[in-house]
């Protein structure tokens, strides 16, 4: 179980026990905290499960279907890290935060900071869940300073 803030992610076998298990604890949790989960807000995802299989854990806990990938706290879950389009999406990202040098003037210091900032939160974020390719990843980053 993975959670963060109101989020929360279960990841267990595919089986009509396991989806009764996992709705008794959210139950015995929200009363337990005094709080309720929201189904109609709450999706359910399997990898490797027929989709009528799908249907039928998802009307086991009255919410919808997800598709596979999806984005958990703006991370792609589902996807092959070892496929360079599986990093498109943070190349970008890292692309965007430092095009910024492009229309000001930073210091060298400032330049710093902003590669600092932008490594240890965004790059480690994803880095800490998933392996990339050390060429391939290097190849796609601007690093120039000037």
């Amino acid at each position: 179980m993975l959670q963060f803030a109101d989020d929360t992610i279960v990841l267990c076998q595919a089986s009509n026990q396991n989806v009764m298990t996992t709705k008794k604890n959210l139950r015995f949790f929200g009363l337990a905290a005094g709080l309720r989960v929201n189904y109609h807000k709450t999706r359910i995802g399997v990898v490797g499960v027929q989709s009528q299989q799908l249907q039928v854990y998802a009307h086991m806990l009255n919410c919808s279907q997800m598709l596979i990938p999806f984005k958990y706290i703006g991370i792609k879950v589902g996807g092959n890290p070892r496929k360079k389009e599986f990093w498109k999406e943070v190349v970008d990202k890292v692309r965007k935060k430092l095009s910024i040098w492009k229309g000001k003037k930073l210091t060298f210091t400032g330049r710093v900071y902003l590669i600092k900032s932008i490594f240890t939160t965004l790059l480690f974020f994803y880095f800490s869940l998933f392996k990339a390719s050390n060429q391939e990843f290097a190849k796609e980053i601007p690093m120039g300073l000037g």
